[in-house]
């Protein structure tokens, strides 16, 4: 399990069910991305702040589940921007009400541009 620290970033995910009578249940679900701002000892987040707002929300492990993605590896300042930028409608201003990612896979397919690139992980010939 990764150990969280103040300042990384967190991908929260939420399934709800809709019913509707004699209908099968349909599930959806909502990941949205923000900034950790307390840990445990342990290094388990505890609260974050969702891009969409700037007040902290603490985390359920009942009704959310969550992944770390460390500041190392990512330029955090402008993958919170491109959260942000989503819209509901292309007429609404950006930053209002950001839309969610769908699913985890779209948030990594967004998220993957932004990733930072090591010398250390990278493979090294021999001349």
């Amino acid at each position: 399990m990764t150990k969280a620290c103040r300042g990384d970033l967190i991908a929260v995910s939420r399934i709800s069910h809709s019913y509707v009578k004699a209908q099968a249940r349909v599930d959806s679900e909502r990941v949205e991305l923000g900034t950790i701002t307390s840990i445990t000892l342990d290094g388990i987040a505890k609260a974050w702040i969702p891009c969409s707002s700037n007040t902290p929300r603490a985390l359920d492990r009942r009704i959310e589940a969550w992944k770390i993605l460390e500041a190392a590896r990512l330029d955090t300042d402008a993958v919170l921007a491109m959260a942000r930028g989503r819209r509901w409608r292309p007429d609404l201003p950006a930053g209002a009400n950001p839309m969610p990612f769908g699913s985890e896979q779209e948030l990594r397919a967004a998220i993957r541009p932004y990733l930072r690139l090591h010398i250390a992980n990278l493979p090294w010939a021999n001349q």
